[in-house]
């Protein structure tokens, strides 16, 4: 688990940012807590049910992802507004475009 380095207006800095992802592509996912605001959560867990149980497979007691929520949750597009997500979504993607450009040359 990942400590919560946010500030008041949920900027982390660039070491934490760089460790964050570290842990992402050593773990292959990164838990940040405390980050959704709470009020969220309700609508959040409601758009998912309501992707779950349109998807016959999903349901059997496994816990199924959906991917690409954001198509179709207005609160799960707001996740990509939503500091440090941003943030670390940025650094995650500067590092592959460094990693890409590497081998184009």
């Amino acid at each position: 688990m990942v400590k919560n380095t946010t500030d008041a207006i949920g900027l982390v800095d660039k070491e934490t940012l760089h460790l964050w992802v570290q842990q992402f592509h050593r773990d292959g996912y990164l838990f940040l807590p405390d980050i959704l605001p709470k009020d969220w959560v309700p609508n959040l867990r409601t758009d998912l049910d309501k992707a779950l149980s349109e998807n016959p497979t999903a349901i059997g007691g496994s816990i199924e992802l959906y991917p690409r929520m954001f198509e179709r949750s207005s609160t799960n597009l707001s996740l990509f507004g939503l500091e440090p997500i941003v943030s670390f979504a940025k650094t995650l993607m500067d590092l592959l475009q460094v990693i890409l450009s590497s081998f184009a040359e």
